[in-house]
């Protein structure tokens, strides 16, 4: 039985897993992806359209932030807020998705507001209940 979306499943494993090794599992899809940029980029790829749908929508906002080759972004049913979410008593998104303490530093919507520089195009925010 595939337990990956339950609750308590292998995704809430690794995830509970990754912050016990100090190594958040939002910040390994983060890295992953930045190296498939630089791989890229080995072959001359210097303008990237990242795109990022749900849950890979975290990574991406990350990654697009971080990596220089990012030109243009496209998130489609991203997060609105991690705030909102943390607020909410009943909520859809999976553990892996929060950085620890990422709210003691920002918030989704500064990312948000730093890559309107590299054109970024939200379409359906999602909220706390995943919906969007």
């Amino acid at each position: 039985m595939n337990t990956f979306l339950h609750p308590y499943g292998s995704d809430y494993f690794y995830a509970g897993h990754s912050l016990m090794l100090d190594r958040p599992y939002a910040g390994q899809r983060t890295h992953d992806l930045m190296r498939v940029l630089d791989w890229l980029g080995g072959f001359g790829c210097r303008d990237v359209h990242l795109a990022g749908k749900g849950w890979g929508a975290i990574a991406a906002t990350f990654a697009a932030l971080l990596h220089a080759s990012v030109r243009r972004v496209t998130l489609k049913g991203a997060p609105q807020a991690f705030a909102e979410i943390a607020e909410t008593e009943s909520y859809r998104w999976p553990l892996a998705v929060f950085p620890p303490g990422v709210l003691r530093h920002f918030d989704l919507q500064d990312c948000y507001r730093a890559l309107q520089a590299k054109h970024l195009r939200l379409e359906s925010v999602a909220n706390a209940a995943g919906i969007g």
